[in-house]
């Protein structure tokens, strides 16, 4: 995952990581931890991705490749 990048489209957005943890029905540090060990599942992948308004590819260069 490629937290810089992640980082930088929650900015371009203007969200919040409270709002993403809140749309992923998680606590807020479960939110950072998770993102600290690039820990999601496909299906928080799916609804960040939607929240963020992601194209697949930002999505897939974000959360898939290295």
């Amino acid at each position: 995952m490629n937290v810089s990048k992640f980082k930088a489209k929650m900015i371009e957005r203007n969200i919040k990581s409270s709002e993403l943890a809140d749309c992923l029905s998680i606590d807020i540090s479960t939110f950072y931890r998770r993102l600290q060990n690039s820990k999601f599942t496909i299906e928080e992948v799916k609804k960040l991705k939607q929240k963020l308004l992601m194209t697949e590819e930002e999505a897939i260069e974000i959360f898939f490749r290295d």
